[in-house]
């Protein structure tokens, strides 16, 4: 072989071998020194940036919250036996009477039968004949045994009316025996983790429907996610017409905050409220509303001693906490939070 080839093979080949030992030496080969063992440090296990610890100890940002005014403590009289005010951007409570208090919903529950029938595929195209099961809850004279009406009336009559045969009838379409549908509200609990909320039937008539009084502005909060219900309770008066019928009938809205039977100064196209009213639970109302530069309230009354009791009460809270926090985009509210 030619020397100088074979002085190349053999430069290369000791060449080859060195680049082997420093590999070897990076994966872990230990070696003695001053009669200890020493090794090259391994590289430690991968964390995945987002979802993993590292990330978990980043900082956090957090909802900038509505401040108090000053250190006074807020005092308001009120029948209602459990109330709460929370601010809905953040979800914090500003004002809260036994807020944790489990008490009878009673119509407040069609909010949660509202939201189970929007999940569920429904065909609300066609017509639906009122039958003796739906009309045995009926509280008033807006639907009866016998008519028929489009599932579009029986849907704002429930809603703005609160007609406990209209949402009944509404269930009993779903195509799910009743059972079901109550199975499904209580699985909507769940998944909103609404923890105090408890259904036995679509209506409200049973004192077994329960809930707090926080619970339920946060099912508010979630029902007007739906922007079919969150324009059905902006309805202050809604004409229904029975299938074959001469006359309409006009049905009112229950919420006297709506219709300013209640006098206030809220935005009524921003104010979305629900009733309920059974001798177990009294009066209650729940509303979600705003100031003038758009803040917006969740209240939540249960338990008020007379119907319109709920909603000055809910009218006065919201006030006070109005006249009596600063958000973050109004003047004065870094002086406040310094």
């Amino acid at each position: 072989m030619n020397k100088k080839l074979f002085d190349f093979l053999s430069s290369f080949g000791m060449m080859v071998l060195g680049l082997g030992l420093v590999f070897s030496f990076t994966l872990g080969i230990n070696f003695m020194r001053n009669g200890e063992v020493i090794s090259f440090p391994l590289s430690s296990e991968r964390v995945v940036a987002f979802g993993g610890d590292v990330y978990n100890d980043l900082p956090q940002s957090q909802p900038t919250l509505p401040v108090k005014n000053n250190n006074e403590k807020l005092e308001i009289d009120l029948t209602s036996v459990s109330a709460v005010v929370i601010d809905s951007e953040t979800g914090e409570v500003l004002f809260e009477k036994n807020k944790d208090l489990v008490r009878p919903l009673a119509s407040i529950t069609k909010l949660m039968s509202a939201m189970v029938l929007m999940d569920l595929p429904y065909d609300w195209s066609l017509n639906t004949e009122i039958i003796y099961d739906d009309a045995k809850h009926n509280g008033s004279h807006l639907v009866q045994e016998g008519e028929t009406f489009s599932r579009t009336d029986l849907w704002s009559v429930a809603l703005v009316g609160s007609s406990n045969s209209a949402i009944y009838a509404l269930a009993r379409e779903s195509g799910l025996p009743m059972p079901g549908f109550v199975e499904l509200m209580n699985k909507k609990v769940d998944s909103l983790s609404l923890g105090s909320l408890k259904f036995s039937e679509p209506t409200g008539l049973y004192a077994s429907n329960q809930g707090s009084a926080y619970d339920v502005a946060r099912l508010l909060q979630n029902a007007l996610e739906y922007q079919k219900i969150k324009q059905t309770l902006n309805t202050p008066e809604y004409y229904i017409y029975p299938i074959g019928a001469e006359k309409k009938r006009l049905v009112w809205s229950t919420d006297w905050l709506l219709t300013d039977w209640t006098p206030n100064k809220f935005d009524k196209n921003k104010l979305f409220g629900k009733t309920g009213y059974i001798l177990d639970s009294d009066y209650n109302f729940v509303v979600s509303l705003e100031d003038k530069v758009g803040h917006r309230l969740v209240v939540s009354v249960l338990g008020a001693s007379t119907g319109e009791n709920r909603f000055t009460e809910a009218r006065n809270l919201a006030e006070m906490i109005f006249d009596n926090y600063t958000w973050p985009d109004e003047e004065g509210y870094k002086d406040l939070v310094e």
